[in-house]
């Protein structure tokens, strides 16, 4: 996405979020998710919504954060925003 911007790269992250999810987080557990949402770790705590109003969102349970594709990018690899977009 040669010279793409900020809201480009989100939105092209936001539109595959199923992938970027199982890419940053690996397999999601299947007995939680459902056809709307991922559910990654044993308890499932990081909630990936795929479908439905919701959908490009996410939360993280266990430390109370959630946002779009990019911040999970952030999120998931310790990254400022500058570093995320690359």
């Amino acid at each position: 996405m040669k010279n793409a911007t900020a809201q480009d790269v989100a939105a092209a992250l936001n539109a595959r979020i199923a992938d970027l999810a199982r890419d940053l987080c690996g397999d999601p557990n299947r007995d939680l998710s459902s056809p709307q949402q991922l559910r990654f770790g044993t308890h499932g705590s990081v909630a990936v919504e795929i479908a439905g109003d919701n959908a490009a969102r996410w939360f993280d349970h266990a430390q109370r954060f959630g946002a779009d594709g990019l911040e999970l990018v952030k999120h998931r690899q310790g990254l400022a925003n500058g570093a995320a977009l690359g």
